[in-house]
């Protein structure tokens, strides 16, 4: 089963079959066609993609024109869409503020045109001068060397992250490049390590490498680079966060100027801007933290997985339990926003079946939990 919560002014969701007083919004309730059921959902600031068990892809959400459909008919801003070009096993659908893109299983990037997807690609990479040594030191020396420029045609597209001052591309081989959305121009090689997964900010990049380091690039206004300053790494390539060192991580989450990483024992670690409390520390006495520190949560808890939103952040423990903690205006904890506005201290949410998966973006969040057997 997969539930909705969170900002609704734009996706207008009770409008479309939601329920009243109901923080986790079924997504199942969208769909007309009780033989379909939804199989995967995706979050933007304004805007949620279902994928349906018969291959449809619909969109609900903001769009700034109007579209006629196959019949003539004008589709307006706030309906239910159904997108009549989508190509086959999606692998994601990445939501930025301002644009939006797809990758399928054969790691192929398209483009969301306000109604449709289309196929696009980067067109070049021009690399930092930094970064165009082989990736790996220990490698021999006479091996080859990363080239000035690289064909698209030479990469598949791995993850994206899309944020609002930088966005990342990852690439089928692991290499991380800063890519600028508006052109599709790959411009910079943030690392010459292996990256395994990469997360994107209001201002910042988290990377991952296979060897469970956490790195980050962007600005450090708020300490969300982990850096234990509020200096930007824009001119250098990535930076290793020195405080995780020793640590090896499994998972990173890059919030809107915040960040969480989870270590291979469990563990959440997270820095950067408190404002509403989502490091899990008290918002009057902690503003930011420049370096991770583990979140205090009952010993018992061992954690598999950790998302971010602008300003909350949610974790799932081994047992299926779901924490949240931040803020909550918009419901996105599944909290009554009425009566708790922040939680600056990890809060259980209830779900009443055991929770598989989340993602926390903006002000919303998609939760997963085991199907419903009475819907089998």
């Amino acid at each position: 089963m997969l539930f909705y919560c969170g900002f609704d002014t734009f996706l207008q969701f009770k409008q479309k079959g939601g329920k009243n007083n109901v923080f986790l919004q079924p997504l199942s309730d969208l769909i007309l066609d009780q033989n379909d059921k939804v199989i995967n959902a995706f979050i933007g600031w304004c805007s949620l993609f279902l994928q349906t068990g018969k291959g449809q892809v619909l969109y609900l959400g903001y769009s700034k024109c109007k579209n006629p459909n196959e019949t003539g008919t004008i589709i307006d801003k706030n309906d239910l869409v159904v997108c009549s070009q989508v190509p086959k096993y999606i692998v994601n659908i990445e939501c930025g503020a301002k644009e939006t893109f797809l990758i399928t299983i054969d790691l192929d990037l398209y483009k969301w045109t306000g109604f449709n997807f289309s196929k696009t690609f980067p067109t070049q990479i021009s690399l930092n001068p930094d970064c165009q040594n082989s990736r790996d030191e220990s490698e021999e020396k006479g091996s080859s060397a990363i080239n000035n420029h690289v064909e698209a045609s030479q990469f598949k597209v791995e993850q994206l992250c899309v944020g609002v001052e930088y966005s990342c591309l990852l690439t089928d081989d692991g290499r991380a490049y800063l890519f600028d959305i508006t052109n599709g121009l790959l411009t910079t090689l943030l690392t010459n390590h292996k990256i395994i997964s990469i997360g994107a900010g209001q201002e910042h990049i988290l990377l991952l490498t296979e060897d469970g380091k956490v790195l980050s690039y962007g600005r450090g206004s708020r300490g969300q680079l982990g850096h234990n300053n509020l200096d930007n790494v824009l001119d250098t390539p990535a930076v290793t966060i020195e405080a995780l060192d020793g640590i090896k991580c499994r998972s990173i989450a890059a919030g809107g100027w915040h960040s969480l990483a989870l270590s291979e024992t469990g563990d959440v670690y997270a820095w950067g801007w408190n404002e509403s409390g989502q490091l899990g520390l008290s918002k009057d006495k902690v503003t930011m933290k420049a370096t991770p520190i583990p979140l205090e949560i009952s010993e018992d808890d061992s954690f598999m997985m950790i998302s971010a939103g602008s300003r909350h952040s949610m974790a799932v423990s081994e047992n299926g339990i779901l924490f949240g903690w931040g803020w909550n205006k918009w419901g996105q904890l599944g909290l009554d926003p009425k009566t708790i506005v922040c939680c600056d201290s990890p809060q259980v949410i209830p779900v009443d079946e055991k929770v598989t998966n989340i993602c926390c973006k903006f002000w919303s969040s998609l939760i997963e939990t085991e199907r419903d057997n009475n819907n089998v």
